[in-house]
């Protein structure tokens, strides 16, 4: 196995080797100082290569702009080690790294499908771009979380200062079953050195003393992220994941406790010069008490709530029990909000003949809409239309079969009389249409006609009444609106004669 001293040790050979080439070349040979620089630009690739593959991994660094075919400059250089350093890159001789070129494209395309990041299209974007850097902090090692010094890894410069630390609001409300809802980005400035965060408190008030105020009643899962990555995340819907003790004693609370969540280990790194934003998001109880949903919540990091450590080796602090965030509240769970409504297609007054023999024909009689105006999807179990005729003989003698048809699919429904012979309904049980958050489906019934039916009129209504609905997720009633009505059809045993 390649140590370090032995790649050292090459390295300088290989430059040695280098250097004594290009005194040795005479005017003679000056047409092929050209291949001699070639050469020498080869040896110093395998020197990054040797480096990469004794050591596993380079040196830390951090990415922060987009790469593609073309771009140049130190952090293609670094790309490329790292690749090498990963064995998905090797350099051929004459080609100098720096540049971004199909073979960096190729490398990078093969890591990308080795991590699961789609489309493996060889572009050095947002999604690479954190994956990478993740995996370059990793590689370094942690400094630990105890004592005034430790391994300071890959960090640099001088002893930090964290200054400006602001808490500042992202979404004002969770919904039940909700996840990663973000609650507040905690930002400060990094200065005179690298820093390694390894430590955030978090604390958390109900500011309803007259409802439920468990935070782990409303919270299932609290989580921290930086630079488009989750550094850290906690199962919080539980009593003993929360400390009430240290938070209170920091805020001396009176009406309502404070509860702490710790999160511990962290390994973010953040450069001199930059600014550190940690984002704090929620994933939220499915099952909040209806009264319960009213109550709301103050988040707030304390003095000294975020700790670090330097390039030093000195832990540095920040925090400020000044700057909250107040009001996260919570919403019920959307379970639809389905309102009925008229469809252009709607069919015309028309004349519907009977047979004396057989069934009739099938009419399409009447077409409507339900629109649902969530965004959460609903469920509709059973519906009913109810049809009014003008003939005094029983509905069920006039219409023998009735089918609704949604979307390709068709329900048959059972015709029943309902209140009297000239009033009918036609009931749809079970058929389980699904109408997608803000989606809107189309409803068209068709009928056929006993045989030798009497004359007589139909009339086809839909009410909300009529529409039993729920929630696909939740399971809660759907909220359903609207009436409609068709156009009144005349249903005759004979067609109009022409006499010529």
């Amino acid at each position: 196995m390649l140590t370090k001293s032995k790649v050292a040790k090459i390295a300088a050979g290989l430059v040695g080797f280098a250097l004594v080439m290009s005194f040795a070349v005479t005017p003679a040979q000056a047409q092929t100082s050209a291949d001699l620089q070639a050469q020498i630009q080869a040896l110093l690739a395998q020197i990054a290569q040797l480096q990469g593959s004794s050591s596993g991994v380079t040196a830390s660094h951090t990415f922060t702009t987009d790469l593609t075919v073309g771009s140049t400059g130190a952090d293609v250089v670094a790309l490329q080690q790292w690749l090498v350093s990963k064995g998905f890159l090797t350099m051929p001789a004459g080609v100098a790294m720096g540049t971004f070129g199909p073979l960096t494209k190729s490398a990078l395309a093969a890591y990308q499908a080795s991590a699961g990041i789609t489309p493996a299209s060889g572009y050095f974007g947002p999604i690479t771009r954190a994956k990478v850097n993740q995996a370059s902090v990793t590689s370094t090692g942690s400094t630990g979380s105890t004592g005034s010094t430790g391994s300071t890894g890959s960090l640099s410069g001088d002893e930090a200062s964290l200054e400006d630390f602001e808490l500042t609001d992202e979404e004002s409300e969770g919904t039940e079953g909700e996840e990663a809802v973000e609650i507040a980005t905690a930002e400060f400035d990094v200065e005179d050195g690298d820093i390694r965060i390894e430590r955030v408190e978090v604390d958390f008030q109900a500011e309803n003393a007259s409802l439920t105020d468990r935070p782990w009643d409303y919270f299932d899962n609290v989580s921290l992220w930086a630079d488009g990555r989750k550094i850290a995340d906690m199962d919080t819907d539980a009593r003993g994941d929360w400390d009430d003790d240290n938070a209170d004693s920091v805020h001396n609370a009176s009406a309502s406790d404070w509860y702490r969540l710790t999160f511990t280990g962290l390994n973010y790194v953040v450069r001199e010069g930059d600014t550190a934003e940690i984002t704090i998001a929620a994933d939220i109880a499915g099952s909040i008490d209806t009264a319960d949903q009213a109550q709301s919540f103050e988040i707030i990091i304390a003095d000294d709530g975020i700790r670090g450590t330097d390039g030093e080796g000195i832990q540095q602090y920040t925090g400020d029990d000044s700057e909250t965030v107040t009001g996260f509240g919570f919403d019920g769970e959307e379970s639809g909000d389905l309102e009925v409504q008229t469809n252009s297609d709607d069919p015309d007054a028309m004349t519907l003949i009977s047979d004396e023999d057989n069934e009739s024909d099938e009419y399409t009689v009447f077409v409507f809409d339900i629109e649902n105006n969530d965004d959460a999807d609903a469920l509709i179990t059973d519906l009913t239309i109810d049809v009014a005729t003008s003939s005094g003989d029983a509905f069920t003698d006039i219409v023998d079969s009735a089918t609704l048809v949604v979307d390709g699919d068709e329900y048959d429904a059972d015709v029943e009389v309902n209140a009297g012979a000239t009033l009918g309904q036609l009931v749809f049980e079970d058929i389980d249409v699904e109408v997608a958050g803000d989606d809107t489906l189309t409803f068209e019934l068709v009928v056929t006609l006993k045989e030798d039916a009497p004359d007589s009129t139909l009339d086809f209504t839909i009410q909300a009444a009529d529409i039993t609905a729920e929630g696909v997720e939740s399971g809660d009633d759907s909220t359903v609106d609207g009436d409609v009505s068709s156009e009144t059809h005349t249903v005759s045993a004979a067609g109009i004669v022409v006499e010529g």
